[in-house]
């Protein structure tokens, strides 16, 4: 989809930049995952695909956890398609991990899927702490770090 330049000078245009897009924060400075091992939990971070059309969603995750009993512990994070009540499939991934015992492990990770909608969608981040002793896990987003969640549409499908 690029054109050639029309005369000495132009730009070649990218037909996705400037296209719909959007982004969130976190708004929140730490969100507690404090439900059962591996039960996940909608953690306040959400954008609306607002047409029909094939999307890239990217959520940048700033999570921490912290094992103080058992055999360590991590954080999973995943989309989730909030309007139809399921996942994105294959969105998965770990945001932390604990192998030490009473060491805070804190990363920023990425959670990046290509998604194709038939209508205005609402897509949420979904974090869950697995452990199998006594585990501390949050998703962080302050000045040292945003939780965020964006969109850009790259077909309208």
């Amino acid at each position: 989809g690029l054109g050639a330049p029309a005369s000495s000078g132009d730009a070649l245009a990218y037909p996705w930049l400037g296209s719909v897009n959007g982004s969130a924060s976190l708004s929140t400075s730490a969100f507690t995952l404090n439900a059962a091992t591996g039960v996940f939990q909608d953690v306040g971070l959400s954008v609306t695909l607002p047409s029909a059309g094939t999307y890239l969603i990217t959520a940048t995750v700033r999570s921490s956890v912290n094992a103080s009993a058992g055999v360590g512990a991590f954080v999973i994070g995943k989309l989730y398609n909030n309007t139809d009540a399921a996942d994105i499939t294959n969105s998965e991934r770990i945001l932390a991990q604990n192998a030490t015992l009473t060491v805070l492990n804190q990363i920023t990770s990425i959670i990046s899927e290509v998604v194709t909608v038939a209508a205005s969608k609402t897509i949420k981040v979904y974090c869950a702490k697995v452990f199998s002793g006594t585990a501390t896990g949050e998703i962080g987003s302050d000045t040292n770090g945003r939780s965020r969640i964006s969109y850009v549409k790259i077909n309208d499908t």
